[in-house]
């Protein structure tokens, strides 16, 4: 119907995939304005290129999460030979070094653990994520009065993750020029917590709460999070139709619920391990 309409010249033409693509960068107000009365497919190119480059970090990193595997089931198996009596830093004569069984080797470092599973399911989170968004905000904004189509408020939504696909070109390149892992990500680093110290040692147990949501949080912080706050309140505001103010209030307040359910694992983990640490000592 919609063909034979815009052939009627009864609806517009959509807006070209790629004039979208470059809208949302350049003009993102307009681009907004003309995926809900237009329409555009070019809300799957960056469809395409968020779940490429959210992928692309972990696709980098599997060499270095293989050798870092190795060589953990190496310090292991080093640990077990010198026999539960030694202690770490403990005089003594050296160990030699132990080298894995190659079946040990090719299971560590087996690429289903490495590659496959980490991109299927961050394949799965990430449209996951966009489906929650857009059902949230298409509800939000229907009980505030406005007009929310939720196949339009989903286009919005996915078109407004743009920053994320950068976020994991800068990541990637990152990881492949310096050939380490992202520890720190965004503002983290601000309150790190030392974890290769704290993880090896009771001292992790003396590690407060507060210090690790404030590392969570401000992981979650940076640059490319706020355009994409902005790229959200201008799809929302597009395609259900409510003042700017009122789409920001909407996209910030759903940001914040979210990011208070995402430090519930993290003080749920902390809580566990505080009891283990307790009946340990």
């Amino acid at each position: 119907m919609n063909e034979i309409a815009q052939e009627s010249g009864l609806l517009p033409e959509p807006v070209p995939a790629l004039r979208f693509v470059f809208d949302v960068v350049i003009h993102p107000a307009r681009a907004f304005k003309a995926l809900a009365e237009r329409g555009s497919r070019g809300w799957l190119l960056i469809a395409i290129f968020v779940l490429i480059f959210t992928l692309a970090p972990v696709w980098a990193a599997a060499p270095i999460m293989q050798q870092k595997m190795v060589e953990a089931v190496q310090t292991s198996m080093e640990q077990f030979q010198a026999g539960p009596t030694s202690e770490p830093g403990s005089p003594g004569e050296p160990q030699p070094r132990v080298t894995p069984p190659p079946e040990v080797t090719r299971v560590v470092a087996n690429p289903l653990f490495t590659v496959v599973i980490p991109s299927v399911t961050g394949t799965v989170v990430l449209v996951l994520a966009w489906l929650v968004w857009a059902g949230v905000l298409h509800l939000l904004a229907v009980f505030f009065g406005g007009r929310s189509a939720f196949k339009t408020m989903f286009a919005g939504v996915v078109s407004a993750s743009l920053p994320d696909g950068f976020r994991g070109l800068v990541q990637t390149l990152y990881i492949l020029t310096s050939h380490k892992l992202i520890e720190n990500p965004g503002l983290s680093g601000l309150v790190p917590l030392q974890s290769e110290k704290m993880l090896n040692s009771m001292e992790a147990a003396q590690i407060p709460l507060s210090r690790i949501i404030l590392h969570n949080l401000l992981g979650k912080i940076d640059i490319f999070l706020f355009w994409r706050l902005f790229l959200l309140g201008l799809a929302v505001w597009a395609t259900a139709q409510l003042s700017k103010r009122r789409a920001y209030i909407l996209v910030v307040g759903v940001w914040i619920l979210f990011v208070l359910l995402s430090l519930i694992p993290a003080i749920v983990s902390y809580t566990m391990f505080q009891s283990f640490a307790t009946m340990g000592g």
